[in-house]
């Protein structure tokens, strides 16, 4: 059966919107992960870019702080208001280490992520609790692509 390119952009946006945007309990959207990998296999180069373009917006937030008066936001992993970067934010991020090679060290996509991640726990500044707990997610993603590079290298 043959499906459009622009049926299956669709359906990607709609289902990475329907995974970032879930507030309710986790297994209600376990089988998402799943559904959108084989939807990146059809359509990678959109994939790529659509992933690309949120790391850039992601970048944009983060670094437009670094340079604020504010004591609050000189870290570029807080927002204007000086909050850390929002969960759905990490949950584009949790996505990258199944959907994409995390062991091609230039690849578009993971490589960028990965610096953006490093960035976000070297010059974060923990001020409430939920910034730990936003922190610990960002490390625990950033050790998913690490192991897995690691553990295919030897």
């Amino acid at each position: 059966m043959y499906i459009s390119n622009s049926i299956l952009q669709r359906l990607f946006l709609f289902v990475i919107t329907l995974y970032v945007e879930h507030n309710g309990p986790p297994q209600d959207v376990i089988y998402l992960p799943k559904n959108i990998w084989k939807i990146t296999q059809q359509i990678p180069k959109f994939a790529c870019e659509w992933f690309r373009k949120e790391l850039k917006q992601q970048q944009k937030v983060l670094s437009g702080n670094v340079y604020s008066s504010k004591e609050v936001t000189d870290s570029p992993c807080f927002t204007e208001t000086g909050e850390m970067l929002k969960y759905s934010h990490l949950r584009i991020l949790q996505l990258l280490p199944a959907l994409f090679p995390v062991t091609d060290l230039e690849h578009p996509v993971t490589t960028p992520a990965t610096l953006l991640m490093s960035q976000c726990l070297t010059q974060s500044t923990i001020s409430k609790p939920k910034d730990i707990l936003l922190a610990l997610l960002v490390a625990l993603i950033l050790l998913q692509v690490t192991y897995q590079n690691f553990s295919t290298t030897n």
